[in-house]
């Protein structure tokens, strides 16, 4: 392995002959702030340049068009989030929340018509993941990494679920 960590891409015994790996040729490949990776030529322990990748910040309102190493104009809409439970959000949509939570299961039906087995006030997940119409591979993904639940095991009337955008 070279000192940046990435192995050698060179034939075996090249190395040897010149006393020598050389500079490492990979893309760097680390995981920046913004969530994408680093394309950037291997840059051992220097910090990684700015991301200059399509912004991935957005609300219900709006999408950033900036790059990631722009800064984004926090949304100014009225805050989206609701719930029967705790009333509605009284601060624009970009400000940091004041609000607690609701805990209480989510009471919308999904596409499917079975209730949505999420938290009041979240986004709803896709038909996919209702728990009565869940493909086996959705009933088998783990849940809960600590009591180690799956997805079937679940109560999402006593626990309710969160759903990510990315499907975790």
């Amino acid at each position: 392995y070279l000192p940046c960590g990435h192995p050698c891409r060179r034939r075996c015994g090249m190395c040897k002959a010149k006393s020598s790996h050389g500079k490492c040729t990979q893309t760097c490949g680390r995981m920046l702030t913004c969530g994408h990776t680093c394309d950037a030529s291997c840059h051992a322990d220097k910090a990684c340049p700015p991301c200059t990748k399509q912004c991935t910040v957005k609300c219900v309102h709006s999408r950033c068009q900036h790059t990631c190493e722009q800064a984004c104009a926090p949304c100014a809409e009225p805050c989206a989030w609701e719930c029967p439970h705790v009333g509605i959000c009284s601060l624009p949509c970009g400000a940091p929340c004041t609000r607690l939570p609701c805990n209480l299961r989510c009471e919308k039906l999904l596409e499917c018509g079975h209730q949505c087995p999420g938290i009041c006030g979240e986004p709803c997940p896709s038909p996919e993941f209702c728990i009565v119409c869940a493909s086996e591979d959705v009933k088998n993904q783990q849940v809960d990494m600590i009591l180690m639940t799956t997805f079937e095991e679940s109560d999402p009337s006593s626990d309710p679920l969160v759903f990510l955008p990315c499907k975790h």
